[in-house]
């Protein structure tokens, strides 16, 4: 009897347990060539923003702190944090200052929140939680004039790939998966 397989003997469980295999490789390589090097603007373009390690933490950590504070998803805080360093990385390119970090750490937790989130935010309650949490201010359009920046920079390109579609790629074809 012939083998039905389009890739040869022994191949069909590798075939199943892949959704359209035949398209796999070239989506794994798309995702893989959008994920952008975090932190590429600190150190060599960092002179140009004038950002150091530090201060690209400080931002982090009051993006964590807020997103803590409002119990959203975890895929809101990866997207803030990605957001808010692929701008970094293209005002560097540009040879561009770069923004109030305190601004663009809200103006980027917001921006996912909108995408992530079953309930839209708010930007003043957002801003209430800063002055209350942070003791830091902002204004409302601050936050919205940084927001159509970023979306004008990054040319509506506002997706994430996070490690979890590599992950469950590599166990559906290594077969890891549970199948309850």
């Amino acid at each position: 009897m012939q083998d039905a397989s389009p890739c040869g003997p022994g191949m069909d469980n590798y075939v199943k347990r892949q959704f359209a295999p035949e398209y796999s490789q070239a989506a794994y390589e798309t995702m893989l060539s959008q994920e952008y090097a975090i932190g590429s603007y600190i150190g060599t373009h960092g002179q140009t923003l004038g950002i150091t390690a530090a201060q690209r933490k400080r931002m982090v950590i009051l993006i964590e702190d807020l997103h803590r504070h409002k119990g959203y998803k975890i895929d809101t805080l990866m997207l803030a944090v990605s957001v808010a360093d692929r701008y970094l990385v293209n005002l560097a390119v540009e040879g561009q200052k770069a923004p109030c970090l305190v601004t663009l750490g809200v103006t980027c937790l917001l921006m996912a929140a909108k995408l992530e989130q079953p309930m839209h935010p708010s930007f003043n309650i957002m801003i209430r939680l800063l002055a209350d949490t942070q003791k830091l201010y902002v204004t409302k359009q601050a936050l919205i004039c940084l927001e159509e920046k970023i979306i004008r920079a990054l040319e509506f390109s506002l997706h994430f790939v996070s490690s979890v579609p590599f992950l469950e790629r590599y166990q559906l074809v290594l077969n890891l998966h549970n199948d309850d």
